[in-house]
C-alpha cells in the first residue's frame, strides 16, 4: 500500500513509533549508564540528538526486539512497552528504573500525521536533558529488560517474546492481558 492510502498511513505511524522507541531505548541505555558512553555515537532522529550503540550485539538485539514490536503493533494488540533498568544486589536483581511507553491497541487504526515527529523530537530532547538532572545509575552491576504488554497472546507473535502470565495493571485494573518479556541482555 502506498503511503497515501489509509493503510499506508497506519503502517507509517507504526514504523515511526518503532523508530522512536528504538532511538529512545539506545539513548536511555547510554544516559542512564547501563553501558559505557564510549560504545554510543551521537546521531540524529526526528531532527533531535540521540545516542546509538556501536556494539553490534546490542544493536542487533534492540533491532530484533523492535521488529517483534512492529509485527505485534500491526495486529493492534500492544498496550505498552517497558524498559526496565535492573541493578544486581547480591544474588538478586532490583528495579532501578522503569521507563514506560504507552501505546494502546488503537495505533493499528490511527493515521500518520507529521505532527507526531514533532512530539517525538520534543521527547528525545527532554530525554537527553534528563542526563543533567537525575544522577546516573552507572555501574557494571546494571542490566536491562524490555517488556511488551499485549491484550492477547497470539501464536504468530514473534518468537523473541516469552509469555510470563496474566498481568494486572494498577492503572487499568484487572484485565486478561498477557505480558511478554524479552530475555535479559548484557554483554
Amino acid at each position: 500500500a502506498s503511503s497515501g492510502t489509509s493503510e499506508g498511513k497506519e503502517i507509517r505511524l507504526i514504523e515511526s513509533t518503532c523508530e522512536f522507541i528504538e532511538a529512545a531505548v539506545h539513548t536511555i541505555l547510554c544516559i542512564r549508564g547501563v553501558y559505557p558512553r564510549v560504545i554510543f555515537k551521537a546521531m540524529q532522529k526526528f531532527n533531535a540528538p540521540v545516542r546509538m550503540s556501536r556494539h553490534t550485539k546490542l544493536t542487533d538485539y534492540i533491532s530484533d526486539v523492535v521488529e517483534g514490536l512492529y509485527q505485534t503493533m500491526k495486529k493492534g494488540i500492544v498496550h505498552k512497552v517497558e524498559l526496565l533498568i535492573l541493578k544486581q544486589v547480591g544474588k538478586s536483581q532490583t528495579l532501578a528504573e522503569n521507563n514506560i511507553f504507552e501505546i494502546g491497541p488503537e495505533i493499528a487504526q490511527s493515521k500518520f500525521s507529521e505532527s507526531i515527529h514533532a512530539d517525538f523530537r520534543a521527547f528525545l530532547i527532554r530525554l537527553l536533558s534528563m542526563d543533567m538532572v537525575r544522577p546516573r545509575q552507572k555501574g557494571s552491576d546494571l542490566t536491562f529488560t524490555l517488556r511488551m504488554f499485549t491484550s492477547a497472546l497470539n501464536d504468530s507473535a514473534d518468537q523473541n517474546w516469552i509469555a510470563v502470565g496474566p498481568q494486572v495493571d494498577p492503572w487499568d485494573g484487572p484485565r486478561s492481558e498477557q505480558q511478554k518479556d524479552t530475555k535479559r541482555h548484557k554483554n
